[in-house]
């Protein structure tokens, strides 16, 4: 075109049908003749785009189950959204992606937390049982005293929170046997 002198301008927009780099539109027609100097615009496809949805009137299994993005779906608990219901998106909903690998990370409330019975449960289970409240943003601690018992060694006999939900920030004192009785 420069040595034609004429002058082109360049925009983008994302197409459905038009693939990536080639021409949507332009606003002299194709084989028209121009003047010098003449000022040529031109719309240049990025391919189809995707637009992130509003996950919040999604369900975790529908979001999860998203083809056009990589959505990575992660519980956590709430004291103040509902289980089931998204606590956050990291894309906003509407943006679109053409170039870039469209990845989008949802959090969808777990509710509060919920302590089981663990009289029986061993001594050893109890890290990993824990963590599962922390790991999804609780912060539910515990302590272990030792006491007096007829039950095995290293078995749980007495916990001060059991079958219940429990506050974000909770701490749960748990009584496990010696097995000396």
């Amino acid at each position: 075109m420069q040595q034609n002198k004429i002058e082109a301008d360049y925009t983008e927009k994302s197409s459905d049908k038009i693939p990536k780099d080639l021409i949507i539109s332009q606003s002299v027609e194709a084989g028209s003749k121009v003047a010098q100097n003449t000022q040529i615009s031109f719309v240049i496809s990025t391919g189809k785009a995707v637009i992130v949805p509003n996950f919040s009137t999604m369900t975790k299994e529908e979001a999860a189950a998203q083809t056009d993005l990589a959505v990575t779906v992660k519980p956590q608990y709430s004291s103040t959204v509902a289980y089931g219901k998204l606590i956050s998106q990291s894309v906003p909903a509407g943006r679109q992606f053409t170039d870039e690998p469209a990845k989008v990370t949802v959090i969808y409330s777990e509710g509060r937390p919920y302590i089981d019975d663990l009289v029986g449960k061993s001594e050893k289970e109890l890290p990993a049982y824990f963590y599962e409240f922390t790991g999804k943003g609780a912060n539910i601690t515990y302590s272990v005293t030792y006491v007096d018992s007829g039950e095995p060694k290293g078995q749980v006999v007495c916990a001060s929170l059991y079958n219940q939900y429990m506050e974000m920030n909770t701490h749960v004192e748990i009584q496990v046997s010696r097995g000396n009785l």
